[in-house]
Parts: C-alpha cells; structure tokens; sequence
C-alpha cells in the first residue's frame, strides 16, 4: 500500500533520528545448539579434578562417570559452546547420584546441570540457562502456546520416566509471563507438574515436573521427587466428599477478620472485614478415614543464634540555612511533639531493666513504614567480650514513650547453660508473658485474646529434646468480637531461666468498619466451598516432635484439602476471593473456554490472549461483537504490559474502590493513559482512542505528537484531531488499524473481536 509505505518509511527515519529504540539486553535464552551436533564424550573440555573423594566414592556406583555423562547428553543437547565441565558425586537418603555441570567460558555465561542416578542410570533433574550471544531477547506473544509446551513436556517426561510417568496426573501449574508489550524481554516459561498418583488420588510431595520455553519450545527444567519407598493408608472406608464438606462447615468454619493491607498510608489505607480459614491459616485438611482435622498450622522455629541491631550513627545536621518547603516545614511541626532522646532513654530503661554491665552503643528515629506519622526511638546496648558478648535492643514511641518491643539476644545463654534441663513448662513461661504484658500494658491487655504457642527449637539442651524457648502471640479484639491479628502482642520465653528475651507491640490509631451486611459463616463457607472445591489427595504431614532429630519421618495421610491455590480470604460483603495482599483474583484460565467463537473472525487471537492470561475465560462468553468499554481496553493493555503467571488476576483491592481504577493507576505508570486522565469506563472505545492508547502502549507517544509531520490522505482526515493524526498515521503504518474504503472512520466503534485482534497485531510488532 502506497500510503502505508511511505508513513512507514518517514516513521521509521524518525525514530531512528530519535535514538528511540533502546539497546537490546540478554534477559533471556534463546535455542538450545542442535540436538544432532557432534559431541565429544570421552574428554570434556577442561574437566575439573577438584573432587576427588567424591569422585573416589562413585567409583563403586553401578553407573561410571563416562557412563553418565553419555546418559545425559544422550537425553539432552548440551549446547557445543558449553566448554567448561565439572562434576561430582552425592549421596543421600534419596540415593546416590553423579552432578554434572557444563558451562560456558564466554562472558555471556551460562549452565547445563544434569543429575543422573549412579545406581539406576535414570535422570533425576536437569536445569539450564543459555543467554544469547548477541544480547537478543523475545518479543511479542510466544510462539507456543501452554497447550503445545504441554505436549513437549509430557514427551520428555514420559521418555526419562515411562514407567513413573504412567503414574502421574497433570496438576495446575503457574506459568511465567514477562511484560510482552516490551520491545525486549525475557523468555515465557511454562511450568508442569505430573503429580504421583496412588489408589486413585494424587499424592502432591511426589512428581515429575518440567519447565518448557515458551518462545522456543525447548525444555529448561526437569526435576522428579519421588519415594518408591513410601507407605500409602488404604482409602477403603474414606468419608465421601459431602460429609468432608459437612465438616468442613461445621467445624472449621472460615471466621470473620479485619485485614489491613501492608502498605504505606497510615490511616487513610481502609481496613477491611474478611473471612479467613481458622487462625488465619493457609490451609485445611481433613482426615478422609477419621474425618478429624489435621492440624497442619505448627512451624517451629529454629534458634538462629542471630546477634543484635548493627552499630549506626545518627545522621549530622546541615549547618548551611535554607527555606523549608511545606513537607519538610510539617515535619519539623510533628517532631516538636516527640520525645528527646534522653527523655525516650529513660521510658526505655524504666520499661526493661538494663544493667550497668550494658553500654549503649547506638541510638535512632525511624518512622513507621505503614504509618509514616508515627516514630519510635531505638536503642541497642552491649555487653561482654567475645564469647560472651550479649546485645539488648529496646524501642518505644517516640511520642508517648510507650514500649514497643526489645529484643535479648542469648545465644551466649545456651552455652552457659549446657545441658541444663528446661524448668518451665509451656504453660509456665505463657503465664511469664502474661504477667508481663498486663504490667506494661493493663488497658490494652483487656482487648486481646490468646492465638498461639510456639516452642523454638534451638540447641538442644538435654537427651529429652525439650523446647528451649517458648513464643506467644495474643490477637487484638477490635470491634464486636472481631479479631485484628495485625495488631496484638509477641512474646519469647526462655524455657530454662523464665526469662523474656523478647517482646513486640503492634497497635494501629485506626477505624474499623461496621460488621453490618456481612455474609454469615455458612455463607462463606459455601464461596469456599466454590471457588475452592475439597480435594481427596495423600499428603505427607510432619509429626509435632519432628524436630526430635532425623529419624522423625512425616506421615502420609489421605485427605480432603481445599483447592484453593489462587486466594486466602474473602471480602465479607461480596464475597470476592481476595489473596494475601487483599487484592482481587480470579483462577487461571485453561485455555479460552469460550463458547461464542465459532465463525468468529476474532477466535484465534481471543485464545491466544486468554492464553497468556490478558483475557478471562470466566463465564464462558467473549461477546465478539460487543463494543469494547474503555475500562475493558485499559485493562487488557495493563495486563499485557506487566508481570503475570499465567492467570487473570484483577488489580482491585476488593474494596469500594470501582474494579478498574487500579488498572487506570497502573496505566499511568505504564505511559498508556496522562496523569490526571479518567477514561469513562462505559463509554465504548472509538477507533481513534484504539489508535492512542495502543501507540501509547509500546512507547511511541513521543513520536506520534509530532503531528504536523505526518500527511494523512484518508478522505476524513479533517475528523480527526490535530494531536491524534500521527496516532492514526501510525496504526496504519503499523498495520495495527486498517482503512475502511478510504476512510479512517475516527469515531466508529470498536468491538471486543477487534480489539482483541488489534491486540495481537500491537503486541507481535516487535517482531
């Protein structure tokens, strides 16, 4: 097209003239070298010989080194230019197993890892990054799509494990999609996982996993966990999944919560109302023999021995005299109502006992991460010489001078104290902390309720294995009997003295939203119940005692657990899965799942979009012939210019806040919409805003402004605005928009169909 050409030609002059294109960068791998290249066995390149013993104990393997690496280059074509090999040799309660590892000695770099078992000769895992030579990267949709990349990896894990592979069943796999609106970027990875499957049920810690790329359909990952010696409970006699349901509502019902998102804000981020699993955890399961709730919540911690806060120094001021703007003026205000640091010194010590053996070594202000408005004084003492040097880190407000936590480091206890046996038993060192918060804390200590225990599991300090140390949690009670577990207080107990060695207050000065409207608990349980449907799967679950030492082995149980891998909580009053951050989401989308494409010229481009997760399958129509809202076309170009795993995940927080404001905020970000602008959410898209907002997607706005530069000869030129010409000039150039009998047709609608095929077009044309 003589038109399209010679807009094409004058575009591409300028943007050179520009320097608009940016370098192209190694982000990500580009073909593996030909699965048919020569190869070399017997002498790999620059073989290292820093391994001896290891070496020397794979002597007596069935499997030899040469005979492994054949093994492994005969599964997978290690590239030609992967001129640096090393290996070794490990044994574990897995087996015994050769390490290979090529590498490549051009600075680009790069890693070929194969694990080959010495006694079987089977591959256990294989991992590789391959960055290109010249820098190149990807662009635009990939060229396999999740369907394809299934077979190739079902292919390869069916040839290194036939008869294992017989065994499994595909699971949901969260796939990782790169920003694929950016001229370069790195590879598209989807990720399978082949679950073990035993009596009919899968058992999930057991699977032959494998990672494809998207862009080159070569396999970077293959990884298989699998105990051939694992004993399985028979499921004759399992409850049926009405009655694990029944249970589920009758005694593990989800509880309602207030929930503050952890970002900065202070007051004005609202708290929220939602409904949580039992004490916040992340999952249920239930017994499916005995019907009883297996408790999967205990996670102990081990003792780290970590020393105290860093030595620092508060920052000098400047001597020089300046105008302070109306920010710094508001600071300077707030801090003439905050302690002084000899002031907030004696609150401190008046709050802990600190003995004249400790030195104050350091002292600051900080300001709350969440709320900004509020500051709190840090002190750090110490004590001793090494090895016994002791750390004392104390805070309080900086305005009331309340305490708000500090911390004893003890690890110099634990070798005084040697063997000695734990006298305070779990409930002793509970009534410890109790004591001590309703000392230092009485009003706030009536509005909290006990949430957990937990024993620390340090060094162990006699044959018994007892619990050194001891940590409790209790939960703010904020309004009506509903829990803020944000807020609340943590205490640690040393189980052998009854010491506290450390204490945190966490308190918000914030408005919690009226319960009135809420969904009941049973309803709740039903939008589990939904969006979550129980699952029968064997699952291997560690005994309480299991850091007794390691002999303790988990057991495997079978069990009903909740599907819910794409949230953790509900909004109260819509219902709306919500994930740990509060945000909104939906569950991936298996491929496009709609049903009204047939004939539609729109098809393929709608699967490929909802495919890379841009589009959402959920309720089964797409509407081809639907304008397209503006709000919908801001999302879908929001979505296709930032990160993903594959699934549609909503940016509302599942507040108030209308479900496509986040996207507007993001698109402002992303250079698709000026600051300030507010799209009408409703109003369908006209094909001079498809043209402005999709050059705007891919960087060009600093080109298409240049309007008086561009020559239009459609017979409607005059229509179009002055600052949008070069905006229809080059969608045209770009094959993005084609011309309707000559005319551009500026305020004509567009339909869902084509704007999803204009999306297509825009997001391969880098290509």
């Amino acid at each position: 097209m003589k038109y399209r050409d010679l807009v094409a030609s004058r575009l591409f002059a300028l943007v050179l003239a520009l320097g608009f294109f940016v370098t192209q960068v190694a982000i990500g791998p580009p073909q593996a070298a030909a699965a048919d290249a020569p190869e070399k066995i017997a002498a790999p390149a620059q073989a290292s010989d820093n391994n001896d013993k290891s070496l020397e104990a794979g002597q007596q393997a069935a499997v030899s080194l040469e005979q492994a690496i054949k093994i492994a280059r005969g599964a997978f074509p290690v590239p030609a230019d992967f001129d640096k090999f090393t290996n070794g040799f490990e044994q574990s309660e897995q087996g015994s197993f050769w390490e290979l590892h090529w590498n490549r000695s051009a600075k680009t770099g790069g890693y070929f890892d194969v694990r080959v078992n010495a006694q079987t000769g089977e591959i256990w895992s294989m991992s590789q990054w391959n960055p290109s030579l010249d820098g190149s990267g990807y662009q635009g949709l990939p060229a396999y799509s999740r369907e394809q990349a299934q077979g190739i990896a079902a292919a390869l894990a069916e040839r290194l494990q036939p008869s294992r592979f017989q065994e499994t069943r595909l699971q949901a796999g969260r796939d990782y999609f790169p920003p694929l609106l950016s001229q370069t970027r790195s590879q598209v990875e989807y990720s399978y996982r082949f679950a073990r499957v035993v009596n009919g049920f899968p058992y999930l810690e057991n699977s032959i996993n494998v990672t494809v790329n998207g862009d080159t359909g070569e396999v970077t990952g293959f990884n298989l966990n699998w105990d051939d010696a694992a004993s399985f409970p028979d499921p004759s006699g399992s409850i049926s999944k009405p009655a694990a349901e029944q249970i589920f509502r009758t005694q593990a019902s989800p509880q309602l919560y207030y929930f503050r998102p952890r970002i900065p804000g202070g007051s004005e981020v609202p708290i929220k109302l939602v409904y949580c699993l039992p004490d916040q955890r992340s999952q249920l399961l239930i017994d499916a023999l005995t019907g009883k709730i297996l408790d999967n919540g205990n996670y102990y911690v081990l003792y780290d021995g970590a020393g105290g806060a860093g030595m620092m120094k508060m920052p000098s001021t400047a001597r020089e005299e300046y105008q302070l703007n109306p920010v710094e003026v508001s600071a300077v205000e707030g801090a003439k109502n905050l302690l002084t640091q000899d002031a907030a010194l004696s609150k401190a010590k008046a709050a802990v006992n600190v003995t004249g053996e400790y030195a104050l070594r350091s002292s600051r202000i900080e300001q709350d991460y969440l709320f900004t408005d509020q500051k709190t004084w840090h002190f750090s003492w110490e004590a001793g010489t090494e090895p016994d040097r002791k750390w004392l880190d104390i805070s309080v407000d900086a305005a009331s001078g309340e305490l708000v936590s500090f911390n004893l480091n003890e690890s110099y206890i634990w070798d005084r104290l040697g063997t000695t046996e734990p006298k305070f038993s779990e409930a002793d060192a509970r009534t410890v902390a109790e004591s001590f918060i309703k000392e230092a804390q009485p009003e706030k200590w009536g509005q909290v309720v006990f949430k957990d225990a937990q024993p620390v599991m340090g060094p162990y300090l006699s044959e018994k294995q007892l619990p050194g140390a001891y940590t409790f949690v209790w939960s703010r009670v904020a309004r009506d009997g509903i829990q803020f577990p944000d807020n609340g207080f943590t205490v640690d107990v040393n189980a052998v003295t009854g010491q506290i060695t450390g204490f945190r207050m966490n308190w918000y000065d914030v408005d919690f939203p009226d319960p009135q409207g809420v969904m009941d608990a049973d309803a709740a349980a039903g939008v589990f119940l939904r969006e979550a449907p129980l699952t029968e799967a064997y699952l291997g679950l560690w005994p309480e005692d299991r850091w007794k030492g390691s002999t303790v082995k988990a057991e495997i149980y079978l069990t009903y657990h909740l599907n819910n891998q794409n949230f953790t909580m509900l909004d109260a009053f819509s219902g709306q899965p919500l994930n740990s951050e509060g945000e909104a989401v939906e569950a991936p989308s298996e491929g496009s799942g709609f049903t009204d494409l047939a004939g539609s010229p729109a098809r393929e481009a709608v699967e490929m979009l909802a495919d890379a997760g841009i589009i959402s399958a959920a309720g089964g129509l797409f509407r081809p012939n639907d304008a397209v809202t503006q709000a919908e076309l801001i999302a879908m170009l929001v979505k296709a210019g930032t990160y993903s795993e594959g699934g549609v995940r909503p940016l509302s927080t599942g507040n108030n806040e209308a479900w496509y404001q986040p996207y507007y905020e993001q698109a402002v970000q992303l250079g698709i919409l000026q600051k300030g602008e507010q799209p009408d959410p409703d109003a369908p898209v006209t094909r001079i805003f498809m043209a402005r907002w999709s050059i705007h997607a891919i960087g060009l706005y600093r080109v298409a402004r240049l309007s008086d530069i561009y020559v239009l000869d459609f017979q409607d030129a005059a229509e179009i605005p002055e600052h949008l010409r070069g905006h229809a000039a080059i969608s045209v150039a770009m094959g993005l928009l084609e011309p309707r009998e000559g005319y551009f047709r500026p305020q004509d609608h567009v339909s869902r169909g084509e704007a999803a095929i204009t999306l297509v077009k825009l997001l391969n044309s880098w290509k």
